[in-house]
């Protein structure tokens, strides 16, 4: 909502800081706890939910190029899409109506419903939908991620078969034991977890 954001911002101003909270994407995450659920990893330890999750990450990102935003989406229905506008377009206007004094309230309201409309039709197909994580994890590219098939892992259990005697997981034995005893990672990005 562009104009409730400009007017919490001038309204936040805090000797001339803006105090703003970062939007945070959890996508990665949610795929982490999903893997888990589903049984294709064992995530036994708050660093090895971390690491999973960086290298989750990595994959898309630097290993496919890919963004998070391909992600398939499981998005709300168009009853509660209407609903959630109905609301926020109602919630906008008492706002505006209320920071603005009433002082030239009609010409923003006028304002108001296409600004608003251009931005929650984005939301509507991306912000407001979870991940399908049902779908991601029956592609052939995360079974095969999360069964150990990616590039880095097979590499890392190559390097080191005395780590592949008891590890099905080089990303595991590296966060958990590997690093430490200072093993070189297959692939570079696991020198982030």
């Amino acid at each position: 909502a562009p104009n409730t954001c400009k007017k919490a911002k001038e309204m936040m101003k805090n000797g001339g800081e803006e105090k703003m909270n970062e939007s945070y994407d959890a996508v990665y995450e949610e795929l982490t706890y999903a893997a888990h659920r589903s049984g294709m990893i064992n995530v036994h330890s708050k660093e090895y939910c971390e690491a999973v999750t960086i290298a989750i990450k990595a994959h898309q990102e630097k290993t496919l190029k890919l963004s998070s935003d391909v992600f398939p989406r499981a998005c709300p229905s168009g009853k509660i899409l209407d609903d959630i506008w109905d609301i926020s377009l109602r919630s906008e206007k008492d706002f505006i109506k209320h920071a603005s004094n009433g002082l030239g309230y009609e010409d923003e309201v006028s304002l108001l419903s296409n600004s608003l409309n251009d931005d929650f039709d984005v939301y509507s197909k991306t912000r407001l939908c979870d991940v399908d994580v049902h779908t991601v994890l029956q592609s052939q590219v995360w079974r095969d991620f999360f069964a150990g098939k990616g590039e880095c892992n097979v590499g890392y259990l190559q390097k080191y078969p005395d780590v592949a005697n008891e590890f099905q997981s080089g990303l595991e034995h590296w966060v958990m034991h590997g690093k430490k005893e200072g093993r070189e990672p297959y692939c570079k990005e696991w020198m982030d977890y």
